[in-house]
C-alpha cells in the first residue's frame, strides 16, 4: 500500500494550506529543505503521545525506507529506524506549523535561556525549528528560515 492510501486510512488530508515566506528570494524557488524532498517516499513526525529519543515532537523527517512494520528516516545527516506505530506519515511535506504540548513532567533543556520557548510551542514545517507562540496565533513566521504559514492547532505533534 501507497503512503497516499495509508493516509487516506487514517484520515489525513494530503492537501496542506500554508503560505509561502514574506522574502521575494523564497517565493517560487525551492529552500534547502525542499531540496531534500527528491528521493524521499514521504514525509513522518511521531504521534503525540509516542517517545523515541532521537526524534523530536512535531518535526517531519524525510523517509529513505519503507518496510512493513518500520521505517528509516533522516536525522541530521543519518538515518533513524523507527516502528511505523510511532509515526505519522503523509506523501507530501506539511506546510503548516505543528503544535507541541510539552507534558508537565517533561525536562526542560532550554529553561531559563534565550533558547526557551515554553511549554506549547510551534514546528516549522521546513527548517524543524521551534517558535515560541504568543496567545493563539493563525500564523507565524520561522526567525531560521523566515517561513510564514497556518498553525496547526488541531495537529499536535
Amino acid at each position: 500500500m501507497d503512503l497516499r492510501a495509508r493516509s487516506q486510512i487514517i484520515g489525513v488530508p494530503s492537501l496542506t494550506l500554508g503560505i509561502r515566506p514574506k522574502s521575494e528570494s523564497r517565493v517560487g524557488k525551492p529552500s534547502k529543505g525542499d531540496a531534500q524532498m527528491t528521493g524521499t517516499l514521504g514525509w513522518a513526525r511521531l504521534w503525540a503521545v509516542a517517545n523515541a529519543s532521537k526524534l523530536r515532537s512535531g518535526a517531519w523527517y524525510p523517509i529513505k525506507t519503507d518496510r512493513e512494520n518500520s521505517i528509516d528516516v533522516e536525522v541530521a545527516g543519518g538515518t533513524v529506524t523507527v516502528p511505523r506505530s510511532l509515526v505519522e506519515i503523509r506523501d507530501q511535506r506539511p506546510h503548516r506549523f505543528t503544535v507541541v504540548y510539552r507534558p508537565v513532567e517533561s525536562h526542560n533543556p532550554a529553561e531559563g535561556t534565550k533558547a526557551d520557548v515554553g511549554s506549547t510551542y510551534a514546528v516549522c514545517p521546513f527548517s524543524g525549528s521551534r517558535v515560541r507562540l504568543s496567545g493563539h496565533p493563525d500564523y507565524v513566521e520561522c526567525r531560521a528560515c523566515g517561513y510564514r504559514g497556518l498553525v496547526a492547532w488541531w495537529e499536535t505533534g
